[in-house]
């Protein structure tokens, strides 16, 4: 495990563990949303959010069905609870020179001056640093569930979806990979029925 995969972790578990009963009691799917930042692959950010009944209940009317309501994440609340790999001024510091350290490290690494001189091989570098990133999130998600974090905190079993803005096929593949089969089913069924 790096250190940058450790303090993900510790951050997520910190502020999952201090959520307040009444928000414990309505949440059904945590989130890992990632993207990058000003779509640069070598800035790969990862923001914890979550959803709850209330609001799916609010937007149900607003989305074609129940199941785009509850797993569309267009229809999430899109909070913030915590970003990691975002460049503000004063904030997440220590996390974004790990991330900014692993990239660094990292055997697709590439400069600027790369970039100018061969956009197609450092698009496919960029491509596999994002990749990368994915696994350390996929770890944080599995040692969520198997050293009981979420369950702990939540009283059962609850989906922790790793996705971005738009859904594709490889994401019924990771996240049956790292959320227990019976929390993860109905988003999967969700997903094959696009």
């Amino acid at each position: 495990m790096n250190n940058l995969e450790q303090i993900i972790y510790d951050k997520v578990k910190k502020r999952i563990d201090g959520w307040c009963d009444d928000i414990i009691k309505d949440i059904y799917v945590l989130s890992f949303y990632i993207d990058c930042e000003l779509d640069d692959m070598r800035k790969p950010r990862l923001t914890l959010g979550y959803n709850t009944n209330s609001n799916l209940t609010f937007n149900i009317s607003q989305a074609t069905d129940e199941c785009e309501a509850k797993w569309n994440y267009a229809f999430w609340l899109q909070n913030e609870e915590i970003v990691i790999g975002e460049n503000n001024e004063g904030t997440n510091k220590e996390e974004l020179q790990l991330r900014d350290q692993w990239v660094g490290e990292s055997q697709w690494f590439y400069t600027d001056t790369d970039e100018e001189e061969d956009f197609d091989r450092t698009l496919e570098l960029g491509e596999r640093i994002v990749e990368d990133f994915y696994e350390i999130i996929k770890n944080v998600v599995k040692r969520l569930h198997n050293e009981g974090v979420i369950i702990g905190k939540f009283n059962k079993v609850l989906p922790l979806i790793i996705h971005e803005l738009e859904y594709y096929e490889r994401f019924i593949e990771i996240n049956q990979d790292i959320n227990p089969e019976d929390c993860i089913r109905e988003f999967v069924m969700w997903i094959d029925s696009m």
